[in-house]
């Protein structure tokens, strides 16, 4: 926890900082053969939310 204590001062003195990004349309339904629902990436999509956020 300690590394995050200067993240957390930059977020604190700034808070516009912050930004939220989804998921959503980057996922696929899928049923496991045992019968559970999971969802699976679309890694492409996901990458590219990824170079946005990071960049």
């Amino acid at each position: 926890m300690l590394p995050l204590v200067p993240v957390a001062a930059q977020v604190a003195s700034d808070p516009t900082r912050i930004e939220r990004y989804s998921l959503a349309g980057m996922t696929s339904s899928w049923t496991t053969p045992g019968g559970g629902s999971v969802l699976l990436p679309d890694r492409e999509a996901i990458l590219a939310l990824l170079e946005v956020a990071l960049n």
